[in-house]
């Protein structure tokens, strides 16, 4: 399994924004079609509390959906990581590979986002954050990591990271 989960935080209002939705589809775009996976994908913001934006889940994928993707209020990425990571576990008990694209500045405290990141990989999930022009290091939430440079060049950069988590969760070499 895939999760998606993107900070639709008013922090990324504009280049953010493109690039975190740019980001979506061509993840949506590589995974989306593959046999055997299953593809989650959400958003998240602050609205009174932490609101989740189902935008794929395993009976629903609308074709155009990540067009609604939007700098909203605030976000609080550590419970969102949660939550995204309960709703993924309704639908499959399998190990998930979770992308957490973001600008790295959370309305929690770091540590609230590293604890939440934590304890969500105890429960099958490997999480990788993209972060774009982060506001905090995010190797202080965050094990696996990739910088949203360009768009040209995350593919690889992600491919990378992809390869070596997979190697390391599965104990296989991958070439």
């Amino acid at each position: 399994a895939v999760c998606i989960l993107i900070d639709e935080s008013g922090s990324m209002y504009g280049e953010g924004e493109t690039a975190a939705r740019d980001t979506a589809v061509l993840l949506n775009e590589a995974i989306g079609t593959l046999q055997n996976v299953d593809l989650y994908i959400y958003g998240h913001s602050t609205d009174g509390g932490t609101a989740l934006y189902v935008y794929r889940e395993k009976s629903f994928s609308p074709k155009y959906a990540l067009g609604s993707t939007d700098s909203r209020w605030g976000n609080n990425d550590g419970t969102a990581i949660r939550e995204a990571a309960a709703r993924v576990r309704k639908h499959t008990k399998e190990n998930c590979l979770f992308f957490m694209i973001s600008d790295g500045a959370p309305n929690e405290s770091v540590e609230t986002v590293r604890q939440a990141v934590i304890d969500v990989e105890k429960q099958g999930f490997a999480i990788v954050a993209v972060s774009i022009e982060p506001s905090y290091d995010p190797s202080l939430m965050y094990q696996r990591n990739v910088n949203f440079k360009n768009l040209s060049s995350l593919a690889i950069d992600l491919g990378k990271v992809i390869k070596n988590t997979i190697e390391k969760k599965t104990n296989r070499k991958i070439l």
